[in-house]
């Protein structure tokens, strides 16, 4: 079997736990959809969408740094997965994620329907920045 193939389907696989394990209803997998996954040492930032009941999308930004809880106090009260206010678009649920150097970091996983978009926003820091 070819490698890339074997790579690429651990990585869809390991991308479609980790969803399910995110969402915001663990009993119903379409309720959210991730959008975006950065990988950063320890875990990860990701962007989930969901409908409201009016049909419009509301945008969350998750970190999820459970791979630090093995080098953490099992009595240390510290947040390992936190979920911030939902917003109303993509590009507002990038900025909440400004607070990492996310364009620095590894992308995991974007939605086919937001490359394009992702792609200009992370540029458009990029050159803020100077890089």
């Amino acid at each position: 079997m070819n490698v890339n193939l074997v790579e690429e389907f651990g990585k869809k696989t390991l991308f479609r736990e980790r969803q399910m394990r995110m969402n915001n209803n663990p009993n119903n997998p379409e309720t959210s959809e991730v959008i975006l996954e950065i990988g950063i040492e320890g875990g990860s930032c990701i962007i989930k969408r969901s409908r409201t009941a009016d049909g419009n999308w509301k945008f969350v930004f998750m970190t999820d740094e459970s791979a630090m809880a093995d080098f953490l106090d099992k009595d240390d009260p510290i947040e390992l997965v936190h979920t911030y206010p939902a917003v109303d678009s993509f590009e507002e649920a990038l900025h909440l994620m400004d607070i990492y150097p996310w364009q620095e970091f590894y992308v995991v996983y974007v939605l086919k329907e937001y490359e394009e978009l992702f792609t200009s926003e992370k540029k458009k820091r990029a050159t803020s920045k100077g890089n």
